[in-house]
């Protein structure tokens, strides 16, 4: 009975326009990662937006939302002349996708956008996740059982169930000494995938605001404390070098609330005036400690509105 009343009350309600009408100045933040096709070398079922579905959600979120800088969205004195509900994109990771498929349509109509970089995958052209996932879509069952002989835990997981979800599996785990360079394969750095230094500069150049992402994507709740400043702080200092510029915002990794540690939250409210989770939520200015960001990758319309009407409907005064 209340799977029923719930397929109802979705169906009915939560997928269709029935709430942004009726609001003014509601803000959201959208997440995107790699913006790719499944034919590319680094496409991921975990990642990865297919190009036309991206172009086809930022014409969604246009309808519905005026899409600001980052720095707008977050300010709590902006406000346009006819109090519109506002938007933001962004991206994680710093895929070379962002510039070579995304920025183009973005450009095109005139809409701004951030990226939350890693200096691992700017200077080197991987991330542990990234070679991970990549390992799994092509069945690289060697790389794979070796990942699993030397960091899961037997006990609780199978190497069936291990690779069916290799980054949670990993999330769950704890490596040895903070080092992740166990998960670097020459063969997956071989294409580009990640923005390099000199795209990094381009798109600051073009207004597009960078953010910090950690130094190498840690799963920093399984970090020492010494890790994890590392991973934050030699990221904002790296990010500032680069591109002569402070940098205000910080993106946790995955952005879950067990992903990141009450010692982390301190260290990237330090170093930031602005710090993100993932979570399916608008912004309020009150009572919370992190910016939501809600993370998209290949959503219908119906997703969509579902994703920003059920933080409405909970928070309904």
């Amino acid at each position: 009975m209340k799977k029923i009343i719930f397929n109802l009350l979705y169906n009915t309600l939560l997928t269709k326009n029935f709430i942004l009408p009726f609001k003014k100045g509601i803000r959201y933040v959208f997440v995107f990662h790699d913006i790719s096709n499944a034919s590319s070398f680094h496409n991921s079922s975990t990642y990865s937006t297919d190009i036309k579905i991206f172009e086809n959600n930022i014409d969604w979120i246009q309808k519905h939302f005026k899409i600001v800088a980052l720095n707008k969205l977050t300010d709590k004195l902006y406000r346009d002349d006819h109090h519109s509900n506002l938007a933001s994109i962004v991206f994680d990771d710093g895929f070379y996708s962002v510039l070579e498929s995304a920025f183009p349509y973005l450009n095109k109509k005139k809409i701004p956008f951030a990226v939350f970089a890693n200096q691992t995958a700017i200077q080197e052209n991987w991330l542990w996740c990234s070679s991970l996932l990549i390992a799994k879509k092509n069945n690289n069952v060697k790389y794979l059982e070796n990942i699993f002989r030397k960091i899961v835990e037997y006990n609780k997981l199978s190497f069936e169930e291990f690779v069916r979800d290799p980054v949670t599996s990993i999330c769950d785990s704890k490596l040895p000494n903070d080092d992740y360079s166990i998960f670097r394969e020459p063969e997956y750095e071989r294409d580009k995938i990640y923005l390099d230094e000199k795209d990094m500069k381009f798109l600051f150049s073009e207004g597009v605001i960078i953010g910090n992402h950690t130094k190498t994507h840690k799963h920093l709740s399984s970090c020492s404390n010494e890790t994890i400043k590392q991973e934050i702080i030699e990221n904002k200092e790296y990010l500032e070098r680069l591109l002569n510029s402070e940098i205000d915002h910080f993106a946790f990794p995955f952005g879950f609330h067990t992903t990141y540690n009450a010692y982390a939250l301190k260290i990237a409210h330090q170093a930031h005036s602005f710090v993100y989770d993932t979570t399916k939520n608008y912004l309020k200015f009150s009572n919370q400690d992190l910016i939501p960001r809600i993370a998209l990758q290949n959503e219908d319309k119906a997703k969509l509105f579902s994703y920003i009407n059920y933080p409405l409907i909970r928070n309904l005064d």
